[in-house]
C-alpha cells in the first residue's frame, strides 16, 4: 500500500473494509513499483490488478484462476494459522522466481507452489532445483482433479494424469502418495499406494484431510498394510475381468486382435485366462496396456519354446521385448519380475497354470511384496 505496508488478500476481508481500503489508500506492485488496482467484482475472487499494458503483468500470475486464488488464499490462511511466517507472491531475486507462498520454518524457508494447470516435468525440476539452490525446501501442490470428487469406497480405481504424477511422493515408511489440494471443499486430498491398472487409470486408497487439520511438514498417509492390499487385490480382479470382457464384446478387429489370437493360437478361451496372468507384479506399470495383455503373450512364448522354466535362457525375454517393448522406461525388469512370480508360485509348465483357478496364498504374499517394493521406488 501506500504507506509501505504489504497488503494480502484473505476470506476474512468483508468487500466493506476492502472497498475502504480501496478507496482510502493506493496499492503498487512489490516488483515493479508500478501502480495496481483492487478489483471487487461480484463474480471474481478479489485480486489486485496491474494497469493494462504493464510489462509486469505476466510476472505477476494475472489471469490466474478462481481455483488458483483461492487456493492460495486458504493455503495463506492455513500456514499463518499454524503461527508460520507466511509470504504470498514473494520474489526470490537471485534466481528470478515468486513461489505462490514462501514459509518459515524452524528458521528455512520453503516455497509452496499450487499448480492448477499442466505444467513439464522439465518445469517443475528446474524451478524446483532453482529454490534448492538457496536451500529453499519446495513443495509442489497440484489441484484435486475434478473427477475425483463424490462419494465411493476409499479404495477405489481413479484415472491419474501424467500431470498429477509429476507431483507423486515417497517416503520411506508410507510408500508412493500423491498429495492435492480443493479450495472448494478446503480439503486434502491424498491418493495412497497407487496400483496400476492400465494406461492412466490405478487403483489406490483416497483419504480426505481437512486443510484445518493439516500440519507442516505435511502429513503423510499409514503404511500399507496386508488386509488394505487384499481389498487392493478385489479391485483388481474386478478390473481385470472386465478387461477381458470387454476384449471379447467389443473386439473390432476379430481373430487380428493380437491378444485374441495368440489366445486361439495357444487353446486358451480370453475369458478363462489363468488368474496366473495379469497380476500386479513388480514393474508392471512400465507398460501401460493391462498386464494380462502383455503377460499373456509372455507365457504363450515360452510355452512355444517347451516349458515356463525357460524363462532364464539367454536372449528369451529380449527376443520378447523387441516384439513387445515396454512404454515407460525398461521392460526387462517388468517381464523378469513376472518371470520370477511364477517360478516362486511353483508353476513350470502351461498345463500346470491353466489348471490354477485361484490365486494361492503363496502367490498373495509374494505380490504384496513386490507391491511393497514398489511403493518404495522413486
Amino acid at each position: 500500500m501506500d504507506n509501505g505496508i504489504q497488503l494480502i488478500l484473505t476470506r476474512q476481508m468483508t468487500k466493506s473494509t476492502l472497498s475502504r481500503l480501496r478507496e482510502e489508500h493506493q496499492f503498487h506492485c512489490p516488483q515493479c513499483e508500478g501502480r495496481m488496482w483492487l478489483r471487487l467484482g461480484d463474480v471474481r475472487i478479489p485480486h489486485f490488478a496491474h494497469r493494462a499494458g504493464s510489462e509486469c503483468r505476466t510476472e505477476f500470475a494475472e489471469g490466474e484462476s478462481e481455483t488458483h486464488l483461492a487456493g492460495k488464499q486458504l493455503l495463506y490462511e492455513m500456514f499463518s494459522n499454524l503461527g508460520l511466517p507466511t509470504g504470498m507472491e514473494t520474489r526470490i531475486k537471485s534466481i528470478n522466481q515468486r513461489p505462490d507462498l514462501l514459509v518459515e520454518k524452524d528458521g528455512r524457508p520453503h516455497a509452496i507452489e499450487f499448480q492448477c494447470s499442466p505444467i513439464p516435468r522439465s518445469l517443475v525440476s528446474k524451478r524446483t532445483e532453482g529454490f534448492l539452490s538457496l536451500d529453499i525446501g519446495a513443495h509442489w501442490i497440484p489441484a484435486t482433479p475434478g473427477s475425483w470428487g463424490g462419494p465411493g469406497p476409499s479404495v477405489r480405481m481413479r484415472s491419474i494424469p501424467d500431470f498429477i504424477q509429476i507431483f507423486y511422493r515417497h517416503d520411506g515408511t508410507a510408500g508412493k502418495y500423491v498429495m492435492t489440494f480443493d479450495p472448494l471443499t478446503a480439503h486434502f486430498y491424498y491418493f495412497n499406494h497407487p496400483m496400476h491398472v492400465s494406461g492412466q487409470s490405478y487403483i489406490g486408497k483416497t483419504v480426505a484431510l481437512p486443510y484445518t487439520d493439516q500440519h507442516f511438514p505435511f502429513a503423510v498417509p499409514a503404511r500399507p498394510d496386508p488386509d488394505t492390499f487384499r481389498r487392493y487385490l478385489k479391485e483388481y480382479a474386478k478390473r481385470r475381468k472386465a478387461f477381458l470382457d470387454r476384449r471379447i464384446l467389443l473386439n473390432r478387429k476379430g481373430i487380428n486382435d493380437p491378444l485374441l489370437r495368440a489366445c486361439y493360437e495357444n487353446g486358451v478361451m480370453i475369458g478363462r485366462l489363468s488368474p496366473y496372468i495379469g497380476v500386479p507384479t513388480l514393474h508392471a506399470e512400465r507398460y501401460a496396456v493391462h498386464a494380462a495383455e502383455w503377460q499373456a503373450q509372455f507365457v504363450f512364448l515360452l510355452a512355444s519354446h517347451g516349458a515356463l522354466g525357460r524363462w532364464k535362457n539367454p536372449g528369451m525375454i529380449g527376443k520378447f521385448l523387441r516384439k513387445h517393448p515396454a512404454d515407460r522406461g525398461e521392460g526387462r525388469q517388468a517381464v523378469e519380475a513376472y518371470a520370477r512370480f511364477l517360478e516362486r508360485s511353483g508353476i513350470t509348465t502351461m498345463d500346470d497354470l491353466m489348471r490354477r483357478e485361484v490365486l494361492s496364498d503363496e502367490s498373495v504374499r509374494l505380490l504384496w511384496n513386490d507391491f511393497l517394493a514398489n511403493q518404495s521406488e522413486n
